[in-house]
């Protein structure tokens, strides 16, 4: 059994007990015997801050998701580690929670603005939506006064104007993956584990022009 999920979280729905081999695409199991295939979160965001800081941007504001959430949690390490990585100081007053939707985007837009950030990580493509909304309310340019970024390339992350820079998910390639560590299983070469077994498939950044390169 090779079980999709809609989106990433914890899923209990398979039996340890199954009888048969089983793979949990897109979700965790929190098990050593129904391998987990997932993105590597962290991995796609510490190239997209990169990017930014690459540009000449260190003050980087963040519009995150829910904090229960495995996104989350794997996008913020992604950020710290990649300003760690540029002895850039973390700062937690320019990381608000956001919920996903496009209006906590358009919401906490003014309070980054306020701290005078030079670029925005939106942990989304819509609540990047809410920014630009809220940019071109108060008559900024995207990128030329504000850069922002978001995560997933939904397809209307490349309608925007100007298109925005996004990491793109790989689920081709985890399903792929599942399918491989199935048939890795199936031939005996993957065992049961005491710890649990995950599989993490690497993001691509898609560069597009919501980032301006500072002088």
């Amino acid at each position: 059994i090779i079980y999709v999920t809609a989106h990433e979280r914890a899923v209990k729905c398979i039996p340890e007990n199954l009888p048969i081999p089983a793979v949990m695409a897109y979700g965790y199991t929190k098990s050593g015997r129904v391998p987990s295939v997932v993105v590597d979160e962290q991995q796609g965001t510490y190239e997209l801050v990169e990017h930014l800081i690459e540009k000449g941007h260190r003050r980087i504001g963040v519009i995150t998701g829910k904090t229960d959430s495995f996104h989350m949690q794997g996008r913020l390490l992604g950020y710290q580690k990649a300003l760690r990585d540029n002895q850039i100081v973390y700062d937690p007053e320019l990381v608000l929670i956001g919920d996903w939707t496009r209006e906590s985007g358009y919401k906490y837009a003014d309070q980054l603005l306020g701290k005078k950030v030079t670029a925005i990580f939106c942990m989304n493509d819509l609540m990047a939506g809410g920014v630009y909304d809220r940019a071109d309310e108060l008559g900024l340019d995207i990128p030329e006064d504000i850069s922002i970024v978001g995560y997933d390339n939904r397809q209307l992350s490349s309608y925007y104007k100007p298109p925005l820079t996004t990491v793109e998910l790989p689920l081709h390639d985890i399903g792929y993956k599942a399918a491989d560590v199935m048939i890795e299983m199936l031939k005996g070469k993957i065992k049961e584990q005491k710890e649990e077994l995950i599989y993490q498939v690497g993001c691509k950044e898609l560069i597009r022009d919501s980032v301006k390169q500072l002088s």
